[in-house]
């Protein structure tokens, strides 16, 4: 299966929270796209998206969809995909069961859960050298570890 960019993942995101008739603020969003990018890692052993995950002072992040979406604030983000970037079959469910499993959550309570003592973000962040990549094999032992919790 081949990797697909996240603000296509971001886009399909949007589409399950508007049939639910709600909307995702930019924090949600992209701890979303972070947790769907984990389960991805932990259970189909492959990455879902292309674009490497940053630790920032607010959690795990994106860089090109932070981009595309950080005017939107804290209000519901309105973004649409790439059309000859789409999800597969299999990438849809994996994204349907973290939105399901995660979309109850707000914003902070996601980055709260980036925070955690253990966590790849907690071991890579540094207040000192922003911004550094957070190792994806470190993602997919972190994720691993918790599937089997």
């Amino acid at each position: 299966m081949n990797r697909v960019k996240s603000v296509n993942v971001a886009a399909y995101l949007l589409s399950l929270a508007d049939k639910d008739g709600i909307g995702l603020s930019p924090l949600k969003l992209i701890k979303l796209v972070y947790m769907c990018e984990g389960w991805s890692l932990a259970l189909r052993g492959k990455p879902l998206i292309r674009e490497s995950i940053e630790a920032w002072q607010y959690g795990p992040v994106i860089a090109e969809l932070y981009s595309k979406i950080r005017h939107f604030r804290a209000s519901p983000v309105s973004l649409s995909g790439d059309e000859d970037d789409i999800l597969s079959t299999d990438q849809q469910e994996l994204v349907n069961s973290v939105y399901r499993a995660y979309n109850h959550l707000s914003g902070m309570q996601l980055s709260d859960l980036t925070h955690q003592a253990g966590t790849p973000w907690s071991q890579i962040w540094d207040k000192h050298n922003r911004k550094q990549i957070i190792p994806r094999d470190m993602i997919t032992d972190h994720f691993t570890a918790l599937a089997a919790a």
